[in-house]
């Protein structure tokens, strides 16, 4: 990464029990770059919005050194495909609506790609500023979703599994670099038709959804 100023995109960040997204916050800046923070409203793994939140509001704070911006979700965790996709998609669409400050003024996004609509925000910003974004795949989309039991009627997963492969492959060639969880996961990239040079397989494993 040339520029020096890294907008880190993950839907869930601490207090969520989520350590990986802050660890590498803090590994870039150990190596000398400016981290700021796109997340949503933190409510991981319960779906209950965290004592001093509101899952409608905004957020701008401090922590660990990083400034840290929140936008809205819906929150939910449960077992139920819709409330589960009302959950991604309201932070894709908040996070792209109120995100555009800290990501045009990156040189970079790394969005922590699980879920894969995290990348909207960095998507939008590379059609609209050109910012290049780097996705961190923690599990490939959209086989991993159905391998978890989601959608399991016919007509329903039809038409989500051709929206989410869409959406994924489009977030997917638009990276200017891509990481995945192992190798396994790397060979099903390149057999997906994408680039070998642009995907490298990372140690960090894959995060519970």
């Amino acid at each position: 990464m040339s520029g020096r100023r890294v907008a880190l995109v993950s839907q869930w960040f601490p207090p969520e029990p989520t350590g990986i997204p802050l660890g590498i916050a803090r590994c870039l800046r150990g190596y000398g770059f400016d981290v700021d923070v796109l997340t949503g409203v933190p409510n991981y793994p319960t779906g209950i919005v965290h004592p001093g939140y509101r899952a409608h509001r905004r957020y701008v704070e401090s922590q660990d050194g990083l400034r840290v911006l929140r936008s809205p979700l819906y929150p939910s965790h449960d077992r139920s495909a819709l409330r589960r996709a009302a959950n991604y998609l309201t932070w894709a669409a908040s996070s792209t609506a109120l995100g555009r400050p800290l990501l045009r003024a990156a040189d970079v996004a790394l969005v922590y790609g699980s879920p894969v609509t995290a990348a909207t925000a960095a998507m939008a910003a590379r059609i609209r500023w050109g910012t290049p974004y780097v996705l961190m795949a923690m599990d490939l989309w959209p086989d991993s979703v159905f391998a978890t039991g989601f959608l399991t009627g016919r007509p329903g997963r039809r038409l989500a599994q051709g929206t989410l492969g869409r959406f994924t492959d489009q977030a997917y060639r638009w990276a200017d670099h891509v990481t995945v969880p192992s190798p396994g996961c790397g060979r099903r990239w390149w057999r997906g038709g994408y680039p070998r040079k642009r995907c490298r397989w990372s140690t960090t494993g894959p995060t519970r959804r």
